[in-house]
């Protein structure tokens, strides 16, 4: 799932990568010092050009997180990052970062 807010031209916009449960995404501010409870990693900053369009796929393949993870996107919006993805395709057991999401059934 993306949550989104309105992207204002000339500012600097991140993706809190975050997990309640479900793993979704949030647009937010490079700026803001919003605290997010339910926050796993964020990004570097992302073009605005890239946010409006939901070009997940660009996103993923040219960003990471501030700490240097490549990060991946499901079909539903859902997140994994690089440790997480890699053994998923490889039909292995998930390391998970943090506890285990629950996902869109199929």
């Amino acid at each position: 799932m993306w949550k989104r807010i309105e992207l204002i031209s000339g500012k600097e916009y991140v993706l809190n990568l975050c997990q309640s449960g479900s793993r979704f995404c949030r647009v937010a501010e490079k700026a803001s010092s919003e605290n997010d409870e339910v926050l796993v990693f964020r990004t570097e900053v992302i073009p605005i050009e890239l946010l409006e369009k939901y070009e997940w796929d660009a996103i993923s393949e040219n960003y990471r997180t501030v700490c240097g993870r490549k990060f991946y996107f499901g079909a539903h919006g859902e997140w994994l990052v690089d440790i997480e993805y890699e053994a998923f395709v490889e039909d292995k057991e998930i390391p998970w970062v943090n506890e285990q999401p629950e996902f869109a059934p199929k």
